[in-house]
């Protein structure tokens, strides 16, 4: 079994609290990045968009216990940086990180079934909503 990772675009205090309450948060977009990959997988994705590494730009909890789940608020020059990338880019970012995460943690360490161009899609269309509609996001984790 693996970690869930998602990403939500809105009212970051009303998707936490959801989301500590085991209720789908009501983002206005959704990001789902529940490849069985560990969080810090996620900085090697930063890397690859040139942009500073997710974990170092987590801001406030909002939800979790810190533990086995949490969800924190994203710095939003960190998701304005993601926000301008070309969608048509994301089937490539997408090859490249589960190139990078196998090197890292050994083949076989994903389970992408074909999910991570879009779940890389989907992060970039998020962020560019969030930067328009002035949203804040919300990168929430559970075992």
């Amino acid at each position: 079994m693996g970690i869930s990772i998602d990403f939500y675009a809105g009212d970051a205090d009303d998707i936490g609290r959801a989301w500590a309450n085991g209720k789908r948060p009501n983002a206005k977009a959704h990001a789902d990045f529940s490849l069985h990959l560990d969080p810090t997988s996620l900085d090697l994705l930063s890397d690859l968009m040139k942009v500073p590494p997710l974990l170092d730009v987590l801001g406030r909890r909002v939800g979790g216990d810190g533990d086995e789940r949490e969800a924190n608020v994203v710095d939003p020059k960190w998701v304005s940086a993601v926000g301008v990338l070309p969608p048509a880019s994301a089937n490539q970012l997408a090859e490249d990180w589960l190139k990078a995460v196998n090197e890292e943690e050994g083949e076989g360490s994903t389970d992408d079934a074909g999910h991570a161009p879009q779940a890389v899609r989907e992060l970039i269309a998020l962020c560019k909503k969030a930067g328009t509609e002035k949203l804040e996001v919300v990168l929430a984790w559970s075992l």
